[in-house]
C-alpha cells in the first residue's frame, strides 16, 4: 500500500490532513479536489515523484513555495484554495509544468514571475485580483491552449496582439481587467 501511485478522491466525502499522504513516497498523482482534507501545503515538500496535484476546492493553506523542489509536476491546481504565495514560485518548475490553476487561490506578485514557464499548455489566473502585470509575457508560451486572466489587474492593453500570436489558443480577459495604478 506504500508504494500507491495514484490517489483519486475527488468529489468524494473524505475528510482529513493533508500530510496523510506523505508516507506515500512514490505518488505520482494526488487528486483530493473537492474534498474536506486540509492542511499545510509544505506537507508535500518531499513528494518529489508528483506530477498531478489536484487541491482544487480544498482546505489546503500554505505558501505555495514548498513546491519548488517537485520538479516533475506536470499539473497544479490551487484554484479556490487559501494557498498563498508568489507567482515567481512556480520559475523553478519551468522544464515540467504544462498545466497551472490558480483561479480563486490567495497567490500573489507579477505575472512577469512566470516567464520561465513557457512549455503552459493551460493557465488558470482569472479571479485572482492581486495579480498584475502585462500579459505579453504569455506571447513566448508557444504551446498555450487556454489562458483564463479575466478579474485580474493585468494590463491587457496588447490584447489583440496576444491574440495575434497565439493562434488557437482561447484566451478570456474580461473587460473587468484594470491595469495596475
Amino acid at each position: 500500500c506504500l508504494f500507491l501511485k495514484t490517489i483519486k478522491l475527488n468529489k468524494t466525502k473524505v475528510f482529513g490532513e493533508l500530510a496523510s499522504f506523505t508516507r506515500f513516497q512514490l505518488l505520482e498523482v494526488l487528486d483530493i479536489g473537492d474534498t474536506k482534507i486540509g492542511g499545510d501545503i509544505g506537507a508535500l515538500r518531499e513528494s518529489a515523484m508528483l506530477v498531478e496535484l489536484n487541491l482544487r476546492w480544498t482546505k489546503v493553506i500554505g505558501d505555495v513555495e514548498a513546491l519548488e523542489e517537485l520538479m516533475l509536476l506536470e499539473k497544479l491546481d490551487c484554484s479556490g484554495t487559501k494557498v498563498s504565495g508568489q507567482l515567481e514560485s512556480f520559475a523553478p518548475l519551468e522544464k515540467s509544468l504544462v498545466e497551472l490553476r490558480l483561479q480563486r487561490s490567495e497567490i500573489k506578485g507579477e505575472v512577469e514571475g512566470l516567464a520561465p514557464l513557457v512549455n503552459l499548455v493551460v493557465a488558470d489566473l482569472s479571479r485572482m485580483p492581486h495579480i498584475t502585470g502585462d500579459i505579453m509575457i504569455f506571447e513566448n508560451c508557444t504551446f498555450l491552449e487556454t489562458l483564463l486572466v479575466n478579474e485580474t489587474r493585468l494590463d491587457t492593453d496588447s490584447l489583440g496582439k496576444l491574440r495575434g500570436v497565439l493562434k488557437g489558443c482561447e484566451i478570456n480577459a474580461s473587460s473587468g481587467n484594470k491595469a495596475p495604478a
